[in-house]
C-alpha cells in the first residue's frame, strides 16, 4: 500500500497523496531556469528528464502497449498505471473512508468529496467542480454545444448519457445490427 495520506501545497492548496509528489510540485512555484529547451517545438523545461520524457511522449511518439487490450499508451510508467485497471489494483487508499483508488489522481479528486474543494470555477457562472471534464461538461450549458448526435435522427445532445436516454426513451423499438461488414461481399 501507498502512504495515502493527503499533502497540500502551501501556495495553490493543491493535493498529493505523498510527500516525493510535494516537493517535486513546489519546485513549480520557485523561480527557475528553464534552460532545457526542445529543439522540435521550444519548449522549455526545468530539467533534462523533463524534457526527455516531453519528447519521448509528443514527438517520438513512442508508446507502450498493453499486452491484454493493445491500448497504446505514452510511457512505461503510463503502461503499469494502466495494467491496474486489468489486476483490479486500487493502492491509493482514503485515509478518511477507506474507498480505494488505482491512481493518486482518482484519490485527490476523491478526497475533495471530503474537503468539499470545487477548484475549477465556470467563468459564465461561477458553479464550482470537482475536476475539469465535469467543467467542461457543465460549459456546454452556456456555449450551446451537443457534440453527441443520435445515429438514427438529426438531435444531438451535450452528453453521453443525454444520448444513451434519448436512444431508450425515443428509439427504444429499434434494432440495429451488432455488427455491419464494411464489404458487402464480404459476407
Amino acid at each position: 500500500m501507498h502512504d495515502a495520506q493527503p499533502y497540500a501545497c502551501a501556495v495553490c492548496k493543491k493535493i498529493f497523496v505523498n510527500k516525493f509528489n510535494l516537493s517535486t510540485h513546489k519546485k513549480l512555484h520557485l523561480p527557475t531556469t528553464r534552460n532545457h529547451i526542445c529543439d522540435t517545438c521550444g519548449k522549455s523545461f526545468t530539467g533534462t528528464n523533463h524534457l526527455r520524457r516531453h519528447i519521448a511522449s509528443v514527438h517520438l511518439k513512442r508508446g507502450a502497449q498493453c499486452k491484454i487490450c493493445l491500448k497504446v499508451l505514452n510511457s512505461q510508467e503510463a503502461l503499469y498505471a494502466h495494467n491496474r485497471i486489468h489486476n483490479d489494483e486500487r493502492p491509493f487508499v482514503c485515509p478518511t473512508c477507506g474507498k480505494a483508488s488505482r491512481t493518486s489522481s482518482a484519490l485527490v479528486v476523491h478526497l475533495r468529496t471530503h474537503t468539499g474543494e470545487k477548484p475549477y470555477k465556470c467563468e459564465f457562472c461561477g458553479k464550482g467542480f470537482t475536476q475539469t471534464s465535469s467543467l467542461a461538461v457543465h460549459r456546454r450549458i452556456h456555449t450551446g454545444q451537443r457534440p453527441h448526435a443520435c445515429h438514427l435522427c438529426p438531435d444531438k445532445f451535450a452528453t453521453k448519457s443525454l444520448l444513451n436516454h434519448h436512444l431508450s426513451s425515443r428509439h427504444r423499438n429499434i434494432t440495429v445490427p451488432a455488427h455491419q461488414p464494411s464489404d458487402p461481399s464480404a459476407t
